[in-house]
């Protein structure tokens, strides 16, 4: 199994629920939170279905974390 990869889409205000249900049907990918404009996820399959989504602006993923 593949380690999970935290993300979060940018989306239109309003379309939060849409986007949602876009990502969700990608495989391997769990929905953790939705608020205003705003995805967050992980995914624990191939990227790159998350660079094909048609309702939402930008997609960041979690490369790393440091702590100071």
């Amino acid at each position: 199994m593949q380690t999970a990869i935290p993300f979060f889409a940018l989306t239109t205000y309003g379309l939060e629920a849409v986007s949602a249900r876009e990502i969700i049907t990608l495989p391997d990918v769990t929905i953790m939170q939705i608020a205003y404009r705003r995805v967050v996820g992980l995914c624990r399959g191939p990227l790159a279905g998350l660079l094909g989504l048609h309702t939402v602006e930008d997609v960041f993923v979690e490369v790393a974390r440091w702590s100071e």
